[in-house]
């Protein structure tokens, strides 16, 4: 009864335990993964155990071996076999010390390159937000496409491009609103969307002068259409669920605006996470919120908490999560921060310093907040979270409640979807590569005069 219970799915993640044994029978040099199959290994074969001579018989047992999760049938020999064997892989597979990569030695090689490859990024970044001619052609084009299919749609473009943190050479996200759906009221079930997609994608691969590499992935949390817009040369990510993306590129450019360093400080975040190899594991989107977060509780930028406090006319409800209405003016909004006065540099040493003695096992970075908030206020019908994502606990409620994943290593809280761990997907040695590149990062720029 223990055995079956540890093995069970629930119990696993909540003790972040893995128990898969393997099965391994030296005398008939088989494998298994499973108990069952193993136990009728030994009842009703085929196997060699009758073969076996008389004084080899006495000898044999199981051992398990605790390091690999295995349990092996056979002999002292075949055990002695089999630590020899784990000692050899232990030797090829021992783990070197973690280094910076040369790339970013290079890119941190002075506080004046960090400056100027600051500058250097966000320029580009600029250059292409102002190049919202292209933007609009391609928006235009794809809106006039699908009209044939989804007559009176809009679309609604969002992403780096449009906040701030993209170059030419970024993807443009477009939310497609085929009517009625920019705040979750329509088509939002896992079929309609997948139709939306497919309808879509019918639609655009007849038109293969404008679009080009017409590709379907509607396994994704958000479905999408991916194509390459040949005019406008622009490869774009088609969405249909709602506006909330949109919202989330406007709560990032609303930052950039209130504290101008924040673009070129995640651009370089942006740029240090690609020569990491972090970029497939941890989104723009997620590691501009880890900046932004940063900033709030240094009271460089405020929490969405306080401006929507500060903004309080009726904002729009996507999907039942609070937007905020942005009607107080950036100029007087900037009152209630302090101006950040230093480099860029020291701003990334501070940033690396403080996610590599971050408590990623029990707390939970909230840009809602503007303060870390334990994982254990997660738990249950969310009765001990902060009055203010009231929502959240309002949606556990519902048919197909979306609990925000605790169990997860990392956790970053979308600051409108409060379901949304951003990082969910974060695999233990993601994490430990994240915490380890910050404090070599940290140590590297400490070291500069």
């Amino acid at each position: 009864m223990l055995k079956k219970h540890i093995r069970l799915s629930s119990h696993q993640g909540l003790s972040k335990l893995l128990v898969r044994y393997t099965f391994y029978c030296e005398i008939c040099n088989v494998k298994f993964t499973d108990e069952v199959a193993w136990n009728k290994h030994f009842t009703e074969g085929p196997n060699r155990h009758v073969l076996m001579a008389e004084s080899r018989k006495s000898k044999v047992t199981e051992y398990e071996c605790t390091k690999c999760l295995m349990v092996i049938f056979g002999d002292e020999l075949s055990l002695a076999r089999h630590i020899s064997d784990r000692s050899r892989k232990d030797k090829k597979n021992e783990k070197k010390e973690p280094q910076l990569p040369e790339q970013v030695k290079r890119m941190f090689k002075s506080v004046e390159n960090i400056e100027a490859e600051s500058m250097k990024l966000l320029d580009e970044a600029n250059n292409s937000l102002n190049g919202k001619q292209l933007t609009q052609e391609c928006c235009t084009s794809l809106e006039k496409a699908l009209s044939s299919v989804f007559p009176g749609c809009h679309v609604h473009p969002f992403g780096s491009r449009i906040s701030g943190l993209g170059n030419e050479h970024s993807d443009l996200d477009v939310f497609v609103d085929t009517g009625d759906m920019f705040l979750g009221d329509k088509n939002q079930d896992p079929l309609a969307q997948v139709q939306l997609v497919r309808k879509a994608a019918a639609a655009l691969t007849k038109l293969r002068e404008e679009f080009q590499e017409v590709c379907q992935v509607p396994t994704a949390r958000t479905p999408i259409v991916k194509l390459y817009h040949r005019k406008a040369r622009i490869e774009c990510d088609l969405s249909f669920r709602h506006g909330l993306s949109v919202e989330n590129t406007k709560f990032i450019r609303f930052c950039i605006d209130i504290q101008p360093i924040t673009q070129p400080f995640i651009l370089m975040l942006k740029k240090w996470s690609f020569y990491n190899n972090l970029q497939e594991h941890i989104t723009t989107y997620a590691l501009a919120l880890l900046a932004i977060f940063y900033l709030q509780i240094n009271n460089y930028l405020l929490s969405v908490k306080k401006i929507k406090e500060l903004n309080p006319a009726e904002a729009q409800t996507i999907n039942g999560w609070e937007t905020i209405n942005y009607k107080m003016p950036v100029h007087q909004i900037k009152n209630h921060v302090s101006r950040y006065e230093h480099s860029i540099s020291r701003l990334l040493k501070d940033f690396f310093d403080y996610y590599s003695k971050f408590d990623y096992e029990k707390q939970v970075v909230c840009p809602l907040l503007g303060y870390t908030i334990n994982k254990n206020l997660f738990e249950g019908k969310g009765e001990r979270l902060p009055p203010v994502m009231h929502t959240y606990v309002q949606q556990l409620s519902s048919k197909e409640p979306e609990q925000f994943r605790i169990n997860s290593l990392f956790c970053v809280q979308d600051p409108f979807d409060l379901s949304h761990n951003l990082t969910k997907a974060c695999q233990q040695g993601i994490v430990a590569k994240f915490k380890n590149m910050c404090g070599l990062s940290w140590r590297h720029l400490s070291s500069l005069t």
